[in-house]
């Protein structure tokens, strides 16, 4: 059953990355579709987190109802502190290739059946999850591991944006092609380190504080 379990967390991972290898390659997909994509990956992964985690804790006696509001609160507030973050990008990218709000229609046309299996993926790895009988702290982390890589990803792309922006001394956004073709370049090799494992280092050492405060 362990086996299954983690091998369900993966179906997320394989839809969203698998659809948008295949919309560049044969969907023409630009520099405002890949950070859409994100995005749509972005919100689904906190939602399901966030759903997740509050199971995990009511169901948990050991934890008194103020560090039960207390962890809601802190994950509340970094959600939407990195959503408010993504949601910038990907306006930055589909305006500076579009230029007006009022393609986003014809924008959405290719998108509707990856959307809906990537939903479907994320429901059905929710719906197992709170099906499972024995759900402990592993799969909570676990769960968790899914909703951080995509949170560092954009982190990280905040962190060089802002260096490139004070390091050239710039006072208003840049949104040339060539520069929205750089912020593609440095989305899509964010992913691959994250999905690489390459920032579960920061989730191992905070299992570690855990274990070693209880």
């Amino acid at each position: 059953m362990a086996d299954k379990f983690k091998r369900l967390g993966l179906l997320p991972i394989l839809v969203s990355n698998l659809y948008s290898l295949y919309g560049v390659l044969f969907l023409n997909w630009s520099v405002a579709d890949l950070f859409f994509w994100f995005w749509c990956e972005f919100v689904l992964a906190g939602m399901t987190t966030f759903v997740l985690m509050q199971f995990w804790l009511r169901g948990q006696k050991i934890h008194p109802k103020s560090i039960t509001g207390m962890g809601t609160f802190l994950f509340m507030f970094g959600f939407l502190l990195i959503l408010f973050y993504a949601t910038l990008f990907a306006a930055m990218a589909y305006r500076g290739e579009w230029g007006s709000w009022n393609r986003f229609p014809e924008f959405m046309l290719d998108k509707k059946i990856g959307l809906v299996a990537m939903i479907l993926s994320f429901a059905a790895f929710l719906g197992m999850t709170l099906a499972k009988r024995d759900y402990g702290s592993e799969d909570s982390n676990r769960i968790v591991l899914q909703y951080g890589r995509r949170a560092w990803v954009v982190l990280g792309l905040y962190a060089i944006l802002m260096f490139h922006y004070h390091f050239t001394g710039a006072r208003s956004l840049n949104l040339s092609r060539a520069y929205l073709k750089g912020m593609g370049v440095i989305l899509i090799a964010l992913k691959l380190v994250a999905e690489a494992g390459l920032f579960d280092r920061f989730f191992k050492r905070r299992r570690l504080n855990q274990q070693e405060f209880q």
